[in-house]
């Protein structure tokens, strides 16, 4: 794995490809977590293919978000259907169709005992270089889309109870529009223990994005809450600029888990 891509940072316990992605798991009642350590949420990150997802599974099946999420980037890294390519509608269309598909397929597969959240986030190029990014989701883990110009959050997931193995089918499939001074955060349900005081979550987080580099972003969020180390729910945020994947290839991708 090449250090300017994808690393593990030790200071921050962070996930980092410099300016472009950062992602951070805290496991509940913790004060920092061991990414060998065991918990419910999972994160992929797979620079490769420009997809970003967060999957959320219960304490009594911790390994189901992994697996969902294993199984996932199996089928990207097999599959023929490249959003990297140059596309009109109807191209972008048919590629939608055949990702939907395949997932559907994959939750068919979930049995009724490992249910797990999916947020997911795709972005995808046009012809001209112009940014689309894909939401696919189950459940009642987050996306976030940050506009710094406009000073503006919006939740761009619809939560559900719609848990992959209680569900067969992706319950909520949006395309979102991207310019340069888009951001995105995704995060398990777990974010909202990080309220402050008298501030609602969206408005600390516009603030983050507003004062802070994408690289230390969850590290912040995580470990400026005073009471981090209480933590009633595992939290994880993976936060990113999706402008800055145009600027190369990616080769490498990992998947950033807290499992056995």
């Amino acid at each position: 794995m090449m250090m300017q891509d994808l690393h593990y940072d030790e200071t921050s316990s962070s996930f980092i490809c410099p300016n472009v992605v950062a992602a951070k798991i805290m496991k509940k009642s913790m004060s920092e977590t061991s990414i060998d350590e065991g918990c419910g949420d999972s994160i992929l990150i797979n620079l490769n293919k420009r997809v970003f997802a967060i999957a959320d599974s219960p304490d009594w099946n911790e390994a189901a978000s992994k697996s969902f999420l294993k199984a996932f980037n199996e089928w990207l890294q097999d599959n023929k259907y490249n959003q990297h390519a140059s596309m009109c509608n109807e191209t972008l269309d048919n590629y939608e169709t055949k990702l939907v598909e395949n997932i559907n397929y994959l939750i068919s597969n979930v049995d009724y005992f490992s249910p797990t959240t999916f947020s997911c986030l795709i972005i995808i190029p046009n012809k001209e270089n112009k940014l689309k990014g894909l939401i696919l989701h189950c459940g009642d883990s987050c996306i976030f889309k940050i506009d710094l110009r406009r000073k503006l959050i919006s939740l761009m997931s619809r939560t559900n109870f719609s848990m992959i193995g209680r569900t067969k089918k992706i319950s909520q499939v949006d395309y979102v529009d991207i310019d340069e001074d888009t951001r995105f955060m995704l995060c398990s349900d777990g974010i909202h223990a990080l309220n402050r005081k008298n501030k609602k979550l969206e408005q600390m987080i516009l603030d983050c994005f507003e004062m802070h580099a994408i690289d230390s972003i969850p590290d912040i969020l995580i470990n400026g809450h005073k009471g981090y180390s209480q933590y009633n729910d595992d939290v994880s945020i993976v936060v990113l600029n999706p402008n800055m994947l145009l600027e190369k290839e990616y080769y490498n991708y990992t998947l950033i888990y807290n499992g056995i």
